[in-house]
């Protein structure tokens, strides 16, 4: 999957790891992931089925999460909300890092 920012820069999502690439989980979803981390550790069963079982149960649910991205050329942050619409947000400083992301 690809798009175009309005700068004109392709933005690719074809690969895991982008520098370019977040997900944000809201805040009212943040505690009930937890949680469903806590209760994958803790009541997964003594196999490793059952522990792999839960690991891809918990992979499996969204918990509102959204991907973000950011254009390296001009900054601008691209919420994506689903069936290819995106909002976008232009930073008011040049000065911005375009980098937001990118946390190595």
């Amino acid at each position: 999957m690809w798009f175009e920012c309005k700068c004109g820069h392709r933005i690719h999502d074809i690969s895991d790891a982008h520098h370019y690439k977040a997900h944000i989980i809201p805040d009212k979803q943040w505690n009930p992931l937890w949680d469903a981390v806590d209760d994958a550790i803790e009541n997964s069963g003594p196999s490793s089925k059952d522990k792999e079982r839960a690991c891809m149960e918990l992979r499996s649910k969204e918990y509102g999460r959204q991907s973000v991205y950011q254009c390296p050329v001009c900054g601008r942050i691209y919420f994506a909300l689903g069936h290819g619409e995106m909002v976008c947000f232009k930073p008011e400083l040049d000065s911005t890092s375009k980098k937001l992301f990118d946390t190595d």
